[in-house]
């Protein structure tokens, strides 16, 4: 859901099997997942930039 410019609003809930997050959704994202502390961190990230 866009809220506004810049900002997008993910919903998630709990389920029996195992959820993925989806191909659009992680374009030019870093995600980090911390699991000795079960936490999750996205920052944004250029990946198609030339290097």
């Amino acid at each position: 859901v866009k809220q506004e410019t810049g900002v997008a609003c993910l919903a998630f809930s709990s389920t029996d099997s195992r959820s993925i997050i989806g191909n659009v959704q992680q374009q030019n994202w870093r995600i980090v997942f911390d699991v000795a502390n079960s936490q999750i961190g996205f920052a944004q990230e250029q990946c198609a930039a030339p290097a």
